[in-house]
Formats: structure tokens, sequence, C-alpha cells
């Protein structure tokens, strides 16, 4: 089964809205405060090369499925990494559609 994770920041808009619309479509996921666990905040920012949030993560037995915020659609691309893929997201509604897409 998937596991989906959303790290944002809790005064963060797009956070919010995601968390809020994800509950709405009754799809389950855990919240994890970026300001609270560092490590994985950083890693994320790393390996997404982007500090925008929120991130969702996507863990999937088949490798994991990383989705970010984008400004623009030029940057909304999808990225085949080692172990598993990167989405960039440029509104709310895309990122519920690419969850949607992978549960």
């Amino acid at each position: 089964m998937e596991r989906i994770i959303v790290l944002g920041l809790t005064k963060c808009s797009h956070c919010e809205t995601l968390s809020q619309v994800l509950k709405e479509e009754k799809i389950p996921f855990d919240f994890i405060d970026a300001d609270i666990d560092g490590k994985l905040a950083d890693r994320m920012e790393a390996l997404l090369k982007t500090d925008n949030y929120p991130m969702v993560i996507i863990e999937r037995s088949s490798g994991s499925v990383y989705l970010y915020r984008v400004d623009t659609l030029n940057e909304a691309k999808v990225t085949s990494i080692g172990f598993g893929t990167k989405v960039g997201c440029t509104t709310t509604d895309s990122t519920v559609a690419i969850i949607k897409k992978y549960i």
C-alpha cells in the first residue's frame, strides 16, 4: 500500500490548501512540518532542487514519487531519478490529480 507524506510549513497557504483538499477527497496522508523535521526538509530540498512547499512523497513498493510545487508550466515536468520519479506541479489541483494517478 502507498503512503502519502505532505512535507509542508504550518503557515504556508499552499500547504494548508493541499491538506484541506486531500481531507475533502478522503485521501489519507501524513503531514510533516518542515520546520520541525529539518533533516527531511533539507534532504528533499536537495533532491528536488527547490525550496518551494508543499512537497509530497508517495512511497510505493515500485519506487517513490516526489511531487513539488513549481511556479511555471515550463518547470512542470516529470523526471526519472534512480529510485523514483519527481514531478513538478503548478497548482493544488494538478498535485491532487497526480496523487490520485499514483494511488
